[in-house]
């Protein structure tokens, strides 16, 4: 419950800054296929990437003792039980609108499939068309274009052209995507800006169809005389949405300069910056802290005289030691993990910071200790080491 409802946030967070971006850089832009990927991507981005984890660089976690873990929550448990009654409450009313917007859809949709049942349908280019007096403007529902049976040319056939850009460009992909988005968030009121700006930007994409073979000035004419409000599914593409002079302006022929389809980009940033600021740090275990002294401590085979033989043939004296005649013992200590492996090398007296390197990166490739026990269990234990630095006389 409580993963779902950070996630929610976070989607919808994700969905308002895509939707103030358009607002601000995008809406009166004419690229509209470009604005049409940009929308989809703001609704795909919105889902996904709020499931998805984010590190910043690591950092170390604390650790607490089984006392203190039982302390606080004891002080905290009567806070976390009101917090996870109210995320409760929260969660009911998030799913049960949810759940209300959905079966409204659901309905809707098989409400309009019976009717269109009922209704005689013609072919056109591989379109259904249903006439009929039922209805007082056109709009298309998935491959299936409605019409007020009155209307006649030539504005029956800007209207079939209008519909048939909507079908070809596959619209409804887009609105069922954003209905099924709205119906998931439908308490963030930017879904429901976001959801008009899917289908103004399709009108205008129709637009454009029409006009590459109509006369500018008889569409217009054909829009304005289809402006009548009447209800409308949700899943549908009315002819007359978004029927205002930017859509009008729209229809406008201007070439678009290359550097003004780049002001998509501005989303790029702000990508960038919502993802850091919904990481999380990375955690570093903190390692337990070895043992000093246990039943039975670690061994290398063959004894010391076998491990100093080992870092006398591997240990190559530093050049610039030997040519400043720097030479010395230098004390280790480092850990025997379970594996019986030398690791987390430290320097507990040094000679020189060449020396001193050197003796760390000799010590850390030790392999092939028997790991101490401890209670029959091998355990991680500390081992002391001398590495004597001398030059030949």
């Amino acid at each position: 419950m409580e993963q779902y409802l950070v996630w929610l946030i976070k989607s919808a967070i994700w969905l308002s800054a895509f939707t103030i971006v358009y607002l601000i850089f995008l809406r009166h832009e004419r690229y509209l296929k470009i604005k049409r990927w940009y929308l989809l991507a703001g609704i795909l981005f919105s889902l996904i990437l709020p499931s998805i984890t984010f590190y910043l660089p690591a950092e170390k976690v604390i650790y607490y003792t089984t006392n203190q873990i039982q302390s606080q929550t004891s002080a905290g448990s009567e806070a976390t039980i009101q917090q996870l009654g109210n995320n409760s409450v929260l969660f009911i009313v998030l799913i049960s609108g949810t759940i209300a917007l959905l079966i409204r859809l659901i309905f809707n949709t098989a409400l309009h499939l019976a009717k269109l049942v009922k209704m005689d349908a013609s072919r056109k280019d591989g379109f259904k068309i249903v006439a009929t007096e039922q209805i007082s403007s056109s709009f298309s529902f998935f491959n299936i274009i409605f019409l007020n049976s009155n209307v006649e040319e030539p504005e029956k056939g800007l209207i079939i052209q209008h519909e048939m850009g909507h079908i070809r460009q596959r619209h409804w992909i887009d609105i069922i995507i954003s209905e099924l988005t709205l119906a998931l968030q439908w308490a963030n009121p930017f879904i429901w800006i976001y959801s008009r700006l899917i289908r103004e930007n399709h009108e205008y994409l129709a637009d454009q169809e029409v006009l590459k073979n109509s006369d500018p000035s008889l569409y217009k004419a054909v829009l304005l005389n289809n402006m009548i409000k009447l209800p409308i599914f949700n899943i549908t593409q009315p002819f007359t949405y978004s029927l205002n002079k930017r859509r009008f302006d729209m229809m406008k022929k201007r070439e678009i300069p290359f550097r003004r389809k780049l002001k998509v980009l501005v989303i790029v940033p702000v990508i960038l910056a919502m993802v850091f600021a919904f990481s999380v740090p990375k955690p570093l275990p903190e390692t337990e802290p070895a043992f000093v002294i246990v039943e039975e401590m670690p061994f290398f085979p063959g004894g010391d005289t076998e491990l100093l033989g080992y870092i006398a043939k591997n240990i190559k004296y530093p050049r610039k030691a030997r040519e400043q005649n720097i030479e010395g013992r230098v004390f280790l200590r480092f850990v025997v993990d379970v594996e019986g492996n030398a690791i987390r090398p430290e320097i507990l007296r040094g000679v020189d910071p060449l020396l001193d390197a050197e003796a760390v990166r000799v010590v850390s490739s030790i392999k092939g200790f028997v790991p101490g026990k401890q209670n029959g269990n091998p355990v991680e234990v500390y081992y002391q080491l001398p590495i004597n630095f001398a030059l030949p006389n």
